[in-house]
């Protein structure tokens, strides 16, 4: 016999409002449940993303600045596109990590 769990994500304003007779529904019904980490803004990954690039545009501003005064949509493209391709896999974990999103093992 096959059987199929769901999967049910919820905010974490739920939590307290999550009544007995919905757990006991979920545990009948094979529904795992999983709390959402709460969203704040500082703990948000694509917040710190904008924060690393604002800060990389802020080190380098005359560089990307000489591009924007070009008025070649292709120099700030690739402005832009040298600072995204600096992102690594280890500062997006760090950033998944930091939210709650993942657990990063040291």
């Amino acid at each position: 016999m096959l059987m199929m769990s769901h999967l049910c994500a919820l905010p974490s304003e739920f939590y307290s409002q999550l009544h007995l007779l919905v757990y006991s529904y979920c545990y009948c019904s094979r529904i795992r449940l999983y709390y959402l980490p709460p969203y704040s803004p500082d703990l948000n990954p694509i917040e710190e993303s904008f924060a690393y690039v604002k800060s990389v545009l802020h080190c380098n501003g005359d560089d990307f600045q000489a591009a924007v005064d070009s008025k070649n949509p292709q120099s700030v493209f690739y402005a832009l596109h040298s600072i995204l391709v600096s992102i690594t896999l280890e500062m997006v974990m760090g950033w998944m990590g930091h939210s709650g999103y993942i657990s990063v093992e040291q």
